[in-house]
């Protein structure tokens, strides 16, 4: 039977992601991590626990936990600066893996993105390159990077701009796979192939690109 620690569970993947693993009879505790109230305390199998983000080194996780998944993740725009954005997307990432170490964990399995690249031209996509490189030099046994397009699927926020983006890329598609990589990505076929990667437990870092979460989930 197996523990895990979800952070970034109020967000349209990790929503899904928290779902699969409840009705997943392999996991027996789930550690729900949140800055603030989600509402999953006393519920199901699932601990909540509130913590503040720039604080994780000073948390102790009430048992151990086997899998760590991160679905962590803003963007420039909704964090208002870059120093604001990388603070989420690289620090509190990086610190939730360090988290997991200190408690056990022997897998950690976290949402980049397509294009992840030292060489890209884009700050978003260098710090997820710096978190990437970040997380691989730590002592897991197990490591699993997923690195979706542009995420498709049921979201609360209201983003006009963002739902062009979507229909612009689910014209890709259908389209060679040299180019179809660019397509959308479903949010809950993520999440169910983050659960069926996590259930492999397979030695040393592997990277799922878009196409493979399509795929195979």
């Amino acid at each position: 039977m197996t523990t895990a620690l979800i952070v970034g569970a109020t967000g349209a993947t990790g929503k899904l992601l928290l779902k699969n693993l409840i009705n997943n009879p392999q996991y027996t505790d789930i550690l729900v991590l949140h800055y603030r109230a989600t509402g999953f305390s006393k519920r199901d199998k699932v601990t909540e626990i509130i913590h503040p983000f720039d604080q994780l080194e000073t948390l102790e996780l009430p048992f151990t936990t086997d899998h760590v998944f991160c679905c962590l993740g803003t963007t420039i725009k909704k964090a208002k600066s870059k120093t604001a954005f990388a603070k989420v997307d690289f620090d509190y990432v990086v610190n939730t893996a360090k988290l997991g170490i200190e408690h056990g964990a022997k897998h950690f399995l976290v949402m980049s993105s397509i294009g992840t690249s030292s060489n890209a031209p884009s700050f978003y996509l260098k710090t997820k390159a710096r978190m990437e490189q970040s997380i691989q030099s730590l002592n897991y046994p197990s490591v699993s990077i997923f690195r979706p397009s542009v995420l498709d699927g049921e979201r609360q926020e209201n983003r006009p701009a963002e739902k062009i983006g979507i229909f612009a890329a689910r014209l890709l598609n259908n389209l060679p796979a040299s180019i179809n990589k660019y397509g959308t990505s479903n949010i809950q076929d993520v999440a169910n192939y983050m659960v069926q990667i996590a259930a492999k437990d397979v030695l040393g870092c592997h990277i799922y690109e878009s196409t493979e979460i399509r795929n195979h989930a």
